[in-house]
């Protein structure tokens, strides 16, 4: 495998673009597959991990908008206390 299909691949990964493998390989399509599959596993796994991160940040938001009020009612009773 060429250094150059390497980081053909990696800059295809990271940069979220289609992969496309440069001609020295293309008559190695066993290579290709298996480079062609990672990839696509290694997105998968991304977008979820994405997916999940979104959903607990609504979540700790969804907590954030609750508890705000209950913070604003104890600092209410506490100067009552102290007046």
């Amino acid at each position: 495998m060429s250094s150059r299909a390497t980081a053909a691949w990696l800059r295809a990964e990271v940069n979220g673009t289609a992969l496309i493998s440069p001609p020295e390989v293309l008559s190695e399509t066993q290579l290709v597959n298996e480079e062609t599959a990672l990839y696509r596993s290694r997105r998968v796994n991304l977008e979820e991990s994405i997916s999940g991160l979104e959903q607990a940040l609504v979540l700790v938001q969804q907590e954030l908008a609750m508890t705000e009020p209950l913070v604003a009612k104890v600092r209410r009773v506490k100067l009552k206390f102290y007046v």
